[in-house]
């Protein structure tokens, strides 16, 4: 699950099933490794957004600009489906 809190005070939801996906397994490992790796963010200018992702137990919570590559195509995968 992914919410992203954007800074004009919107929150939106989006739910990626890995088990029903090919490459479920990429995220699942991609989501335990980013865990210890990202920093809570800072506080952010009122533009930019923050997202959780959740998975099982595991809760990742980054700033926009924080988010690259893979963790950034989840997030997206997540909130368009």
């Amino acid at each position: 699950m992914v919410t992203k809190a954007a800074g004009d005070g919107s929150i939106r939801r989006g739910v990626c099933d890995t088990a029903d996906r090919s490459d479920g397994g990429k995220y699942e490992q991609l989501i335990e490794q980013a865990a210890p790796g990202v920093p809570p963010p800072l506080p952010v200018g009122k533009r930019q957004a923050v997202y959780q992702i959740r998975y099982e137990g595991t809760v990742v919570v980054a700033a926009e600009k924080e988010l690259a590559g893979l963790l950034r195509h989840l997030v997206m995968t997540a909130l368009a489906e």
